[in-house]
């Protein structure tokens, strides 16, 4: 007698795999946002204190430019991997 519950498809292998390589964009994806945020954050502390200014005016802007960029980014890679 056949089994048919526990025989798995080619199908079901295709759609396992797509759904664990989504696991791994989404998950570069982070590491980028991460890796921008951080970057151009340090990058102010270190102007700040190069200048010794009293108020963190490079870590503000450029922290707050990384969010921005990041989230360009997000949004540009998302949209285009519904394509």
């Amino acid at each position: 007698m056949p089994q048919t519950k526990n025989k798995k498809t080619k199908k079901d292998f295709k759609s396992h795999l797509k759904s664990g390589s989504s696991f791994v964009k989404y998950t570069g994806i982070a590491s980028q946002m991460l890796a921008v945020i951080l970057g151009l954050t340090f990058l102010g502390v270190y102007i700040d204190k190069y200048f010794e200014l009293a108020f963190p005016v490079f870590t503000f802007i450029l922290s707050i430019l990384s969010i921005i960029i990041a989230m360009y980014w997000i949004i540009k890679q998302v949209l285009n991997s519904d394509k």
